[in-house]
This record gives structure tokens, C-alpha cells and sequence, in this order.
């Protein structure tokens, strides 16, 4: 699909293609400068990457944050989470359990990113619009720095098997940064929920991979997959532990990474959500749940002399508490840092 040059973007839905419906982004420019995109300086990060050479000065600083729909004080919990998105500056957001429904005189939390995120000029939102009118009590949300956005085809798929309209936001995205401008598509989603949601998260996450598979370009993949370590396996991704696997798809081999595991596999940063730390959730008896549900993959696409994602660091978010002592989320918040590295 062509990748068109864009600097405001209308979401609209308007086509069914391959049994899923998609939505398009309806493109209008509403430039008032001609002048180029001036770019802040980042910190050069060194790693002595098993994957190639590293591109020096491309960062692309990624979050994932599941923002929790379901908990009291959404407007100061919200609050407390742009403060911050403020101070980590991430340049890609992936949002899960966004709700559009007013729980108080303040709004919601989607209206309260749009204000204070996108309304600023700050991000640009990425949403499909039907789910959002359909679905409103939570939905996953894409933000893209708008300084680095210089072009977007966007699609939105509606999962097939789903018992809780369960979708998957993929931009393919040109984003310029001090190496020159790289093309990355970015996915996000937050697959079907509870144990009885096996089959449907399953079939979700294949999905997931393969749309990376046959990617041409280096894909990032980012949300709240609900998934067990069984079912990564079934997805084809063998285990969540191990850096890197191959995936084999015909006469090419994909490298499918998990940043966690890339970035040093830490034992304090491998479970995001975990009721024995993060106590915004009651639970009965003494047990307390945690999981590693929340995770980003990536992969370097079917083009070989491409550029391939390397998550160099990886850390939470979200792990202080604010006004009404409560944490942002009963998840927390990833923050990975990812260089780009030249095929060995």
C-alpha cells in the first residue's frame, strides 16, 4: 500500500477486505510551515549487539501501557499517567483499556489524552472509530510523536474470533529521526482476556505474527497479550525467555524478539502486572496473581538489507503512587529504548 505524506489525519471507516473490516485514514493536510522537522538530540547508546552494527543516534523510545478502565479515580490516575508519558518523552505509545465513557463531571480518559496529548500537538491519535462509538468502555489507542510522524497508512482490523471486540491497530509509519527517515509498522492490540479466552487469544496472537511475518519492513509489536507461556508456544514464538527465535515462513526465516528478554531478561522488570506489588486491585484470600502478560515484540520483516529493531533497554513505569494513593494502572507501564542494527 502507498505511504502518503500527512501532518493532520481523520479516522473513518470504510472497507472490508480478506474477511476482516478495515478502516482508512482519511488524509488532510493542514500545514502552515514548509520548514523541515527539527530534531531534538538524543543520547547515542552503546551495545555490543550480536545482530549486526549499530546505527549510531537512532533510539526509537517505545511504551505499552495497559491503563486499567475498570478502577475509581480515572481522572487522577489518568492525571498521573501524562505526567509521565511527560517526562519519558516516549516517541510511540501503545495504549490498551482506554474508555471513552464519562465517569465523572472531568471526562474520560480518552478524552483527557486527546486534551492534554494531542489537542497540545504534542502526539498524533490512532483509534478505530467504529470500536470507539460501538465499544466505548475500553479500547486499545496508538500515539506517535508528531515531530517524527512523516507518513502513515493505517489499518484496522477487527478480530474475527472474538467474544469481546478485541481489534489490532497497524501502522505502517515513515519516522524520521537523526540516522534519516525509517519505515517501521507498529501493531497494537490487547487480546481476548481470561482463561476461558484461549482459543480466541491464540488465534489472535498467529494473527499478530503473521502479519510481522510478511512485513516487508522491521516491525514492533506491543500491548496486553493475556499470554501464558503455553500458548506463546502454540503462537509459534517457542518461550518468552529466550532473546530471539526463528520462525520459519516459506523460504525466509524471521527473527521474532521479545524486548524483555532482549534487553537482559531482569527479574525485576519481568512481571508487569503483579497484584503482589500493585495493590490498586482488592483480591480475596492471601494469593496474590501476577503474570507477564504485557510484552513487545519485534521483528526485523522479509527484506533482508533492512534495518532490525534491538530493544536496548526495558524498564516500568507507573511504579509510584499519586493523590488519591493509588498506582497509574494495576499494570505497569514498559518503556523499552530500540536501536536499529545493520544485518551482519
Amino acid at each position: 500500500k502507498g505511504m502518503n505524506s500527512l501532518s493532520f489525519i481523520h479516522v473513518g471507516c470504510h472497507a472490508k477486505i480478506s474477511g476482516h473490516m478495515l478502516c482508512k485514514a482519511q488524509m488532510e493536510d493542514k500545514s502552515t510551515s514548509d520548514k523541515p522537522l527539527k530534531m531534538m538530540p538524543k543520547p547515542v547508546i552503546s551495545f555490543p549487539g550480536r545482530m549486526g552494527k549499530i546505527v549510531k543516534g537512532y533510539t526509537l523510545r517505545v511504551m505499552q501501557w495497559n491503563i486499567d478502565f475498570n478502577s475509581d479515580n480515572v481522572f487522577s490516575r489518568t492525571s498521573h499517567l501524562i505526567e509521565i508519558i511527560g517526562k519519558e518523552k516516549p516517541d510511540v505509545i501503545f495504549m490498551q483499556e482506554v474508555s471513552a465513557v464519562e465517569t465523572g463531571p472531568r471526562g474520560s480518559s480518552y478524552h483527557l489524552l486527546k486534551s492534554r496529548l494531542v489537542d497540545t500537538g504534542i502526539y498524533a491519535l490512532y483509534a478505530d472509530d467504529l470500536i470507539v462509538e460501538r465499544h466505548p468502555f475500553y479500547f486499545a489507542i496508538t500515539l506517535i510523536r508528531k515531530r517524527i510522524l512523516t507518513k502513515l497508512d493505517p489499518e484496522y482490523i477487527r478480530f474475527q474470533r472474538t467474544k469481546m471486540a478485541r481489534h489490532l491497530i497497524v501502522l505502517r509509519a515513515g519516522l524520521l529521526t537523526e540516522s534519516g527517515e525509517h519505515e517501521v509498522c507498529l501493531l497494537n492490540s490487547h487480546l481476548e482476556s481470561l482463561p476461558s479466552g484461549t482459543a480466541d487469544r491464540i488465534a489472535q496472537f498467529q494473527e499478530v505474527l503473521k502479519i510481522m511475518r510478511n512485513e516487508p519492513r522491521p516491525s514492533i509489536f506491543g500491548g496486553d497479550t493475556n499470554l501464558r507461556a503455553r500458548e506463546i508456544r502454540l503462537g509459534d514464538v517457542r518461550l518468552p525467555e529466550e532473546e530471539s527465535v526463528v520462525v520459519p515462513e516459506g523460504e525466509f526465516d524471521v527473527r521474532v524478539s521479545d524486548a524483555w528478554a532482549q534487553a537482559g531478561a531482569e527479574s525485576s522488570t519481568k512481571f508487569s502486572w503483579d497484584a503482589r506489588v500493585n495493590d490498586n486491585k482488592e483480591w480475596l484470600g492471601d494469593t496474590r496473581p501476577y503474570a507477564r502478560f504485557d510484552r513487545l515484540f519485534s521483528s526485523p520483516g522479509r527484506t533482508p538489507d533492512l534495518y532490525r529493531p534491538r530493544a536496548m533497554s526495558y524498564r516500568f513505569v507507573g511504579k509510584t503512587r499519586g493523590q488519591t494513593d493509588q498506582f497509574p494502572s494495576d499494570h505497569f507501564g514498559l518503556v523499552a529504548d530500540y536501536n536499529m542494527t545493520l544485518p551482519s
